[in-house]
């Protein structure tokens, strides 16, 4: 077993048979459980905001397992964060420019940690919005890949600012940084 309280809890949120097992041989679930004897006590005061603090603790000294690290994608080699603690960002854009006369692009927004609702829209130096559509995010956490058709009639000849957010609408709403902290940039011609 795992001797993390933060499994035991989860359990116990969402299984009445746990919660109930539990009510009837709390020490049995625990042994169970592999709880260390620090998060016995904690789980046996029952007071939820210690319960949390020791569950936030144990988030935040988890090591990811090291023979579990995935394989990085050579398309995605200037990624930000080594595991365990990947940081979501943008890398870059292809193609990074387009003539107006094309009417429509296909670009595709390579970084680390795009959501499948990710959006993508180009801002302008003159704060003018291009939308794009069609998108498709895929690939990895580690190497995400997010394809869009961008339309552009209503583009003005300048360059605009990439901006990919995550989980739009959202109360976890991200507009995504680059992995240089500095703007990529797509030209329209």
């Amino acid at each position: 077993m795992s001797g993390y309280l933060i499994r035991l809890v989860s359990d116990m949120m969402n299984d009445d048979r746990v919660r109930r097992r539990f009510n009837a041989e709390p020490f049995e679930v625990m042994d169970e459980y592999g709880l260390s004897v620090e998060a016995r006590g904690v789980l046996h005061k029952m007071k939820f905001e210690d319960i949390g603090n020791f569950i936030s603790k144990e988030v935040t000294d988890w090591e990811f397992p090291p023979w579990d690290l995935p394989e990085t994608d050579p398309e995605c080699m200037s990624v930000g964060g080594e595991y365990p603690n990947p940081k979501p960002h943008v890398d870059k854009i292809s193609p990074d420019s387009a003539k107006k006369a094309a009417k429509v692009v296909e670009v595709t927004v390579t970084g680390e940690g795009f959501s499948r609702d990710a959006t993508l829209a180009f801002i302008g130096a003159d704060k003018s919005v291009l939308e794009a559509t069609e998108i498709e995010v895929y690939g990895t956490y580690r190497c995400s890949h997010l394809k869009a058709v961008v339309d552009l009639t209503k583009a003005s000849v300048q360059a605009y600012t990439v901006q990919v957010i995550i989980s739009p609408g959202d109360a976890n709403e991200l507009e995504l940084p680059t992995s240089t902290g500095k703007p990529i940039a797509f030209a329209v011609q």
